[in-house]
């Protein structure tokens, strides 16, 4: 096996190979072309060698059996692989991303005094960072800041005063935009408030204009209620959410981390949508060569499944009887093999509904061909008991209706037989209703 080839691969050219080798005369037993594979895998190999070794008799297994051993297994290593690369990307994603929310000074810093407080321990550009930081706040009423520069548009007026917790007051100069609409940033309506030292966003404004604020212990996200777009992603630093509006991670440059195929539904759909417990024996007892071995449980619903199942509705009765009198349509209908036999040894009925007064006959037969017999004895006998010929009947295109000898004898007897549109059974509902009561 060369470095770097797939099993599928390696299967083509072995399987190659030995047909060549079986048409010059040679004999292969299974037990020696199931060694020569295991002999050819390399060194990366060697724990499932040893593995199918010491747990599958090599002369009872098949050939083709031992490749899909291998390849079940070349697959979970692929996948192993794409989650270990995608673990360590997102691991270092996640560590640059905190070092920049995160980021202290270093410990050489600890000795020169603050240019802005005058305090030790950092310098005025930790201050110039936290002043381009937005605050999340839930008992803010608009969105504000102090910082004119922050705005894209801006029109200056006084628009009166706001009142902060303290009940100090701070002068409305005017109000505007932050942010870029064509990056899907913008926030409207902030005001700018004289001599305000924070930015502060407001979590009811947000809300108001069609956004979903979600928190936890790290983060929050905001997303759009309606695409479910996440627009910004906030950082939890002291105990304070924040917001950095011009380096937020925003939608245009998100991008996932992790990911991880549920092989359980496109399991169920190659398998032509069968339930997950036959999905779960199949694995079990390696049925199928290929089938990982996942635990299959339905944690959601199969579109196709619920549409195959479902069932045309019901159409609105009828009130209203159509005929005037007794034998003037008579509905038939046959039903069988039933699974349950008769007291008199059949399995077949015919099923017989007088459209005027809903009266019923059924008459249990031996097999199909006796319908034509127990219908002349049923109408000769009829229209003898209430003295009324019969009209007409109704009937399906079953052969034990459309014959040759049914339309000679209602020739005969000058009997009307209405056959229904192909597969339109409503037209005949009331032997239809009356099989399923039966």
């Amino acid at each position: 096996m060369n470095h770097g080839e797939s099993i599928s691969d390696f299967q083509k050219r072995f399987t190659h190979l030995i047909n060549h080798l079986i048409n010059l005369g040679r004999k292969f037993e299974e037990e020696e072309l199931n060694l020569k594979v295991l002999q050819c895998l390399d060194r990366s190999w060697k724990t499932k060698v040893t593995a199918i070794e010491e747990s599958k008799d090599l002369t009872s297994l098949t050939l083709a059996t031992l490749f899909g051993k291998l390849r079940e297994h070349e697959q979970k290593l692929h996948i192993f692989e794409e989650n270990e690369q995608q673990d360590k990307m997102g691991r270092l994603k996640l560590y640059k991303f905190n070092k920049k929310a995160n980021k202290k000074d270093e410990k050489s810093t600890s000795s020169y005094n603050c240019f802005e407080c005058g305090k030790q321990g950092h310098i005025k550009e930790c201050l110039r960072a936290k002043i381009l930081l937005w605050y999340l706040d839930s008992s803010c009423s608009r969105h504000m800041t102090g910082d004119p520069s922050k705005f894209s548009s801006l029109k200056l007026k006084n628009e009166g005063f706001v009142t902060y917790g303290d009940n100090n007051k701070g002068k409305i100069l005017g109000h505007g935009n932050i942010g870029n609409s064509s990056s899907s940033t913008l926030i409207e309506n902030v005001l700018l408030v004289e001599g305000l030292k924070h930015n502060l966003l407001s979590i009811s404004q947000l809300s108001d204009k069609g956004f979903k604020i979600k928190f936890d212990n790290t983060c929050c996200l905001i997303c759009d209620k309606l695409t479910k777009e996440i627009r910004f992603i906030g950082k939890r630093i002291d105990n304070i959410y924040m917001l950095d509006l011009e380096h937020s991670i925003t939608i245009s440059n998100t991008k996932c981390l992790i990911t991880k195929e549920d092989n359980i539904w496109l399991w169920h759909r190659r398998a032509a949508h069968i339930h997950m417990d036959h999905l779960n024996k199949l694995s079990r007892k390696e049925l199928v060569i290929g089938l990982p071995k996942l635990k299959f449980s339905k944690d959601k619903l199969c579109d196709a499944c619920q549409k195959g199942k479902q069932v045309k509705a019901s159409f609105k009765s009828k009130n209203m009887i159509s005929t005037s009198r007794p034998l003037q349509l008579i509905h038939m209908d046959f039903f069988g093999p039933s699974r349950t036999m008769s007291l008199g040894g059949n399995y077949y009925g015919l099923v017989m509904v007088d459209d005027y007064s809903r009266f019923t006959w059924v008459m249990f037969l031996a097999n199909k061909s006796e319908a034509f017999n127990a219908f002349k004895k049923f109408a000769k006998l009829v229209q003898n008991e209430k003295n009324i010929n019969i009209t007409s009947i109704r009937s399906d295109h079953g052969g034990e209706f459309q014959n040759v000898l049914f339309q000679k004898f209602c020739e005969e007897h000058d009997i009307n037989h209405n056959i229904l549109a192909p597969k339109i059974p409503q037209q005949n509902g009331v032997v239809e209703r009356k099989n399923r009561s039966l």
